[in-house]
């Protein structure tokens, strides 16, 4: 039996090691939930986000597309609105010689014509002209049907027809526009 105790030392030393080893267990089992909770939480956090991975996957992988749909969608927005460089100052006065050389080559008298301030949009910033003319309802038909036809974009807002007055009045008309053009803002 001594040999036996040489081999196992006392009771005091066999519940130090038995704690010891306890003790790293339990050491041990707290490390892998912490491991385990950190994987859960990578788990989910990668659910989260893989939707949208995908979908910036997708949009790398379509910037070409997009970048050709930018430019033709820009090249097309020129044909309604001035650009962002274009002054106000500088719209109204397009606009006016515009306006005036589509009612002259319908057949129209410009009798007066005006710029007016237009309206301050988010995205858009306006011109508007007080245009008034003379003619047959012919040549009123004529400058309606040309005024889509400009480009940038001539907006009609509003139009006041009545017959004119004075000599030689018969089949003539007096017509007063409100034409419109945008630019976009910087």
């Amino acid at each position: 039996m001594t040999r036996l105790h040489q081999r196992f030392p006392g009771q005091r030393a066999r519940r130090s090691v038995l704690v010891v080893v306890l003790a790293g267990c339990a050491l041990l089992v707290a490390y892998v939930l912490e491991l385990h909770a950190r994987f859960d939480w990578a788990q989910s956090t990668l659910e989260q986000i893989e939707p949208r991975h995908a979908r910036l996957a997708g949009l790398l992988q379509a910037a070409p597309d997009i970048e050709v749909a930018l430019e033709r969608a820009a090249s097309q927005l020129s044909g309604f609105v001035y650009p962002s460089s274009t002054t106000a100052d500088r719209m109204g006065t397009d606009l006016q010689q515009r306006a005036r050389q589509v009612a002259e080559a319908a057949g129209l008298s410009v009798i007066n014509s005006r710029i007016a301030p237009g309206e301050d949009g988010e995205l858009l910033e306006s011109v508007r002209l007080v245009l008034t003319v003379q003619g047959t309802q012919s040549h009123l038909r004529q400058m309606l049907l040309t005024l889509p036809s400009e480009a940038p974009r001539i907006r009609l807002e509003a139009l006041q027809v009545q017959a004119a007055r004075g000599r030689g009045a018969i089949d003539r008309i007096s017509a007063q526009f409100t034409l419109t053009v945008s630019r976009m803002k910087q």
